[in-house]
């Protein structure tokens, strides 16, 4: 079996996407130039024939007239589409466009989308853009664009029609599964993705990645630095929150599983020949030194989201919880067309784990599995033995330095209440669109709406699990602490 393993910073020459999110559209070329004579072209020379016999039919006889570029185009869309959900014709414009969003700027409202049922189907909302902002959630389908329905449009033009000029209105109509459809006003915005964001839970490091752009790896590895620096030898652990990230870039998949993995495979590439394998290797160094990291993943967690869970997963160096991924385990491949203005996405390739299951249809299943849950404060009034009469008094000293504790969380519980007031109003000032430059400058610590551990359950599930945990190491005692799905504890997490 030929074996080809590759370093991670090795540079790919073409361009590996695993996304999502397609901009199908309909254009050939910039000129409008007829296909060789079929006996020029490889493949079948009939079937050949009867697309420029079709060509002629609808040129001549068609109802109404038809330009060159849009039967063309249209054929070899049609062609592409025909293979998978993923393969497609890039126009020049759209081919400018996603080598774009690889680099983290783009315009629209901010979701990342397939096509389903006809309609259009939202893998998640990028964080922080208009469509985030605007409640927009993974799952929603989009039926109707300012006015007209999607069903029949394929989606190149519904993303044609979601894009717009910056601060231009576009209204869609949401279906949502439990609710009636509703329509939603967006605001269309440029949309800069910042991939990494990250703060300080107690001492526990939380970190979001939102896509795999060209940025990820450095400002994951900046993220590290800067808790490590704050938190010092207190740090318990690390939440890398990948729910509702598409994916995006291939490498940088790699690069950012390669920070946390010592060594061993990361992920392999199959493409039509099953006896060539590509495997991309992790190279020494742990940028955490085995400090435990749990991953949070959803269904909206697709592509290299689950390249990243898989190997984390795989090697037993993260515990994966939450629910399971999108399950899309393809290769695709972006490249230029020879009049290099067009670009052609092709799936080329299957990727498998290090375990060998594969992903494409199956996805990431979770070490725990949690569903999300509102949470809800209930007060426990039972009686307790302070309440009993003629109870034992508490040692002085010891009473003194449960006051002492006492007022330090009730100090804490007014901090925490300011912090949300604040948290509120500056996001009721970016609602009325008195937000602050500085904001988007901010990409560190405290970034505005990453999600609340107190309203956010499966946060609040990792968070326990990664001090439990801490506990747990620090007892001198240890209990051989056994999971019935997963084994010991410290077989999951390794410190």
């Amino acid at each position: 079996m030929e074996e080809v393993e590759m370093h991670k910073r090795n540079k790919i020459f073409l361009l590996i996407v695993l996304n999502t999110f397609l901009l199908s559209s309909t254009c050939l070329s910039a000129k409008d130039s007829p296909p060789q004579p079929a006996q020029q072209l490889t493949g079948n020379n009939t079937q050949i024939q009867k697309l420029l016999e079709l060509h002629e039919k609808v040129k001549n006889h068609y109802v109404d007239e038809v330009s060159e570029e849009k039967f063309w185009n249209g054929a070899l869309k049609g062609a592409m589409r025909a293979l998978d959900p993923h393969s497609d014709y890039l126009t020049p414009k759209e081919f400018d466009v996603m080598k774009e969003r690889t680099k983290g700027e783009f315009a629209g409202i901010g979701i990342e989308m397939i096509q389903e049922y006809g309609v259009i189907k939202v893998i998640s909302p990028i964080d922080d853009t208009p469509a985030y902002n605007a409640g927009i959630k993974a799952g929603d389908y989009i039926i109707w664009i300012d006015g007209e329905p999607v069903m029949g449009m394929n989606i190149e033009e519904a993303a044609r029609k979601l894009r717009g000029q910056k601060g231009a209105i576009v209204k869609l109509r949401i279906v949502r599964e439990g609710r009636d459809p509703f329509d939603v006003t967006i605001k269309r915005d440029i949309i800069k993705v910042h991939p990494v964001k990250y703060r300080i839970e107690g001492e526990i490091g939380y970190i979001r990645i939102s896509t795999f752009n060209d940025k990820t790896e450095g400002m994951l590895r900046e993220a590290i630095v800067d808790i490590k620096k704050k938190l010092g030898p207190k740090l318990q652990g690390v939440i890398m929150d990948l729910r509702n990230n598409p994916g995006g870039v291939f490498e940088q998949s790699l690069a950012c599983a390669d920070l946390f993995l010592d060594s061993g495979e990361i992920v392999s590439v199959r493409g039509r020949d099953s006896q060539k394998i590509q495997r991309f290797n992790a190279s020494a160094g742990d940028i955490l030194h085995g400090y435990p990291i749990a991953v949070l993943i959803n269904a909206g967690s697709a592509s290299c989201s689950e390249i990243f869970a898989a190997a984390l997963q795989d090697h037993k160096r993260a515990i994966i919880m939450g629910n399971r991924s999108f399950g899309k385990g393809s290769v695709q491949v972006m490249v230029p067309n020879s009049d290099k203005l067009s670009g052609t996405i092709m799936t080329v390739a299957r990727y498998y784990p290090p375990s060998g299951y594969p992903i494409q249809g199956n996805g990431v299943t979770p070490d725990v599995i949690i569903n999300q849950a509102k949470l809800e404060h209930v007060d426990d009034k039972r009686r307790r033995e302070e309440n009993l009469p003629g109870v034992l008094k508490p040692i002085e000293a010891l009473e003194k330095e449960h006051e002492k504790e006492k007022e330090r969380q009730e100090q804490a519980e007014k901090q925490k209440e300011k912090d949300k007031e604040a948290a509120l109003k500056k996001q009721n000032n970016k609602a009325s669109g008195a937000d602050d430059e500085n904001d988007h400058k901010s990409q560190g610590a405290e970034p505005a709406k990453l999600p609340e551990s107190e309203y956010d359950y499966q946060l609040a599930r990792a968070l326990d699990l990664l001090k439990a945990y801490a506990i747990y190491t620090k007892s001198p005692k240890k209990a051989n602490v056994v999971d019935a799905d997963a084994g010991p504890v410290s077989s999951i997490l390794k410190r």
